[in-house]
């Protein structure tokens, strides 16, 4: 953390001298360049007429400026807040899913799809360990499959019990997918991280997280 720190600090300080190195030379040359082409009557004129475009500049500037270092620090407060929270404590709260087994029909998968209205649904064996995972894309993609074993993307992009939600939202940008399942250590399916689990799980950190049966 003391690392990052730093790194923020370096970051908006190098960003801040550039700003200001950028402000003084704008000055100068806009200065130089009001004597060079006679562009005002008065020689005195010279000076606050360049003040007035600089700091009109600065402005827009430090507006910009100041987003970006809210996004910084921001985007660094988040990753920390993931970073203390378990993906699979996440997903041992959540709500019970619809699941298939490797040999259920497709006819089976989609009517389940339909009714629960998952975006994953997970394919698990009889030891609850997952076998695969069954998508839009592979009931788009596989539109003759007779079996899920058939329609399923096998060894699917997954977290694990030593996950945070940061690692998750890592693998959502890495993989594309939204929809990250969560395995334990002995690869038995626990649940399906998604974004807006994330956004509750976060709602929820002040006060605990509060598990439903599932």
């Amino acid at each position: 953390m003391a690392q990052d720190g730093r790194s923020e600090v370096v970051q908006i300080t190098g960003a801040s001298a550039a700003i200001f190195g950028m402000l003084v030379g704008s000055y100068l040359l806009l200065m130089w360049l009001l004597v060079t082409l006679q562009a005002v009557d008065k020689p005195g004129d010279v000076w606050w007429i360049a003040l007035v475009v600089v700091l009109a500049l600065g402005a827009a500037a430090g507006l910009g400026f100041s987003w970006q270092v809210l996004r910084l620090l921001g985007g660094k407060d988040l990753l920390r807040r993931l970073e203390g929270i378990s993906a699979e404590a996440v997903a041992r709260c959540l709500p019970a899913e619809a699941s298939v087994s490797a040999d259920s029909d497709a006819a089976t998968v989609r009517a389940l799809r339909a009714e629960w209205d998952q975006d994953l649904i997970p394919v698990i064996d009889g030891d609850q360990v997952l076998d695969g995972v069954i998508t839009a894309s592979d009931l788009s993609a596989r539109p003759h499959a007779a079996t899920a074993r058939e329609l399923m993307t096998a060894r699917p992009t997954v977290a694990t019990s030593t996950d945070s939600l940061a690692d998750v939202l890592m693998l959502m940008r890495t993989s594309g997918h939204d929809n990250i399942p969560v395995v334990a250590d002995d690869g038995k399916y626990v649940g399906t991280v998604t974004p807006r689990i994330m956004l509750e799980a976060l709602q929820g950190q002040a006060g605990g997280l509060v598990c439903r049966e599932r």
